[in-house]
């Protein structure tokens, strides 16, 4: 399907760019500034002229500069706005064109490069990839066959479907709706009780949000997009919308949405005492939403991460009252207005959950070297939690028991954790468990990796049968079977103690040391390099933390 770029300057013009954040803008204006130096001093006709085709003048060398210094500056563009492979492609092709005439004919490869203008060409699809992001993620509208509308969409694709004009259907290989489930009379059984349509691409995030106030007539009151006094599930993906669900009427179609990201919204967080909502994406961005009245409002646009915000929480009570948790490669905390204050490095990246303790004056966050960490805002690290295996997608807290904390794992588990100890370890058959939360009754959900919802609890008259139970028991042992085995596999030499270790590097005497988890019988000098290179560490440092590795595991035996 081909882009008219003629059209998105009709359709979304200036006031696309402005609804852009200050991240994507400064890519792009920094592009075109390139463009600029690069063949913009002296447009003639067809033919723009500045540093680029002067360089590509210059037999061999010219090229080679041109052509170096201009992929890095694509790529780093690329790299900051998230653009999809394809683009990068598109963004090249015309640069190594000019840079192949230049070396086959030197003489020429100025006019070539002139008349291709491949920078020009670059800045041209940086802007209109924006603009059509910003259009995807604002002018969507929900109707009764599950399609996205939109008129500029229209426009842009003038080869769709002229029998609906407005139509443009996206079909993906997940499920792309929100499934509600009910208990039946039987014990071990529920049923499915409403599919809640809307993103038309997977959905990966869920908050609740409580009723304002009871409805007079028990029915949800609507005006335009603004929901009133109802119970409410809101639900973020890869639309880049979030999707605001009656849990009164269980209409399928949304009753509102809050649009303004630009990517895949990957977390939702709810604090019912501030009544506020965050939100963090891929975009790079948080944002807080607030509803009063029913009206929902963007409060706050926190910017400024360096890669996806994976985690977010709001502090409603104690001394940071009003602040929020946000985690990309750190833990940023911003105060009650937006302004950063803290960002805190202890952990290697990406921090994938946060969670405030009920004192409030703790936190703890799950990462990717399969530690829980608990924190003081300080940001100081107070306690490790060691028990997962692999990587810890999410930490949260118990509904029912505020003093239980909860988390789940590539490691075929979740767990319940009580003063720092592991008090129950639920396992899969699936490797990944992504999600885990709780009901009011104390029963633990969990969601795994083969498309399975699973409800666990201590009350053995909401057990499963026996039969059911053996069943999967049987599949949990073979699953684990197979996870154990590839794992001593990996392990070097094979008849070593597979245990692991962890031994805390410091990097920085301004930051807190960071932990180096590996098995007992790894090589020593393949954990050091990579290590070192998730942190860009020297040879040197390597090498020191090869011998700290050595030493450390020589205490071990």
């Amino acid at each position: 399907m081909s882009v008219d770029p003629k059209h998105l300057d009709y359709e979304s013009g200036v006031k696309a760019l402005k609804r852009l954040s200050d991240k994507d803008n400064s890519a792009m204006k920094r592009i075109k500034r390139y463009a600029w130096i690069m063949e913009g001093l002296m447009p003639t006709g067809s033919f723009k002229c500045g540093v680029g085709s002067g360089l590509f003048t210059i037999p061999l060398a010219g090229a080679i500069v041109a052509v170096f210094i201009s992929a890095l500056v694509y790529l780093r563009t690329f790299g900051e706005v998230s653009a999809p492979l394809w683009l990068c492609a598109d963004m090249l092709r015309p640069l190594y064109f000019s840079g192949g005439a230049s070396f086959v004919v030197p003489v020429g490869g100025g006019a070539v490069a002139s008349r291709v203008s491949p920078s020009r060409r670059a800045a041209r699809l940086i802007k209109h990839w924006l603009k059509l992001r910003v259009i995807l993620a604002n002018a969507q509208k929900n109707d009764d066959s599950g399609d996205w509308s939109c008129h500029t969409l229209r426009k842009i694709f003038p080869e769709l479907d002229q029998s609906n004009p407005y139509e443009w259907r996206y079909g993906t290989s997940r499920d792309t709706s929100v499934g509600l489930w009910t208990k039946t009379d039987n014990l071990d059984q529920f049923e499915l009780k409403a599919l809640l349509e809307g993103h038309h691409a997977y959905v990966n995030s869920l908050a609740y949000i409580p009723a304002e106030k009871p409805d007079a007539d028990g029915e949800l009151t609507l005006k335009g997009n603004h929901t009133y006094e109802s119970e409410i599930i809101a639900s973020g993906g890869n639309s880049g919308l979030i999707l605001l669900h009656s849990l009164r009427t269980f209409d399928p179609t949304s009753c509102g949405r809050l649009s303004g990201h630009g990517l895949n919204v990957c977390t939702l967080a709810y604090s019912r005492k501030l009544k506020k909502l965050i939100s963090g994406s891929w975009d790079h961005t948080a944002r807080v939403w607030s509803r009063k009245e029913g009206r929902w409002n963007s409060d706050l646009w926190l910017e400024g991460h360096e890669e996806a915000v994976w985690g977010v929480a709001i502090v409603d009570a104690g001394p940071r009252e009003g602040c929020f948790l946000t985690a990309d490669n750190m833990i940023n905390l911003w105060d009650a207005e937006g302004n950063l204050l803290k960002r805190l490095k202890g952990s290697p990246a990406p921090v994938r959950s946060l969670a405030v303790m009920p004192d409030c004056e703790t936190f703890v966050s799950a990462c990717n070297d399969n530690l829980i960490r608990m924190w003081n805002f300080d940001g100081e690290v107070l306690r490790r939690l060691y028990a997962h295996t692999d990587y810890v997608y999410q930490v949260t807290l118990s509904n029912a028991d505020m003093d239980l904390l909860l988390s789940c794992s590539e490691d075929h588990s979740a767990r319940l954790w009580k003063d720092g100890q592991v008090i129950a370890k639920l396992l899969h058959p699936c490797q990944t468990v992504w999600s885990v939360s709780s009901m009011p009754n104390g029963d633990i959900v969990t969601g795994g990796s083969d498309g399975c919802v699973r409800i666990w609890s201590r009350d053995e008259s909401r057990h499963a049968t026996q039969e059911k139970q053996d069943m999967y028991t049987s599949a949990v042992e073979k699953a684990m079977k197979d996870y154990n085995d590839n794992l001593n596999t990996q392990s070097q030499p094979r008849n070593r103690d597979a245990s692991t270790i962890s031994i805390d590097i410091d990097l920085s005497d301004d930051d807190p040391p960071i932990p180096l988890v590996l098995r007992v019988g790894a090589d020593p000098r393949q954990v050091a390099e990579d290590f070192g290179r998730q942190h860009r560490l020297s040879e040197n440092y390597i090498n020191q933390i090869e011998a700290f590795i050595i030493a450390n595991l020589a205490a071990c035996r």
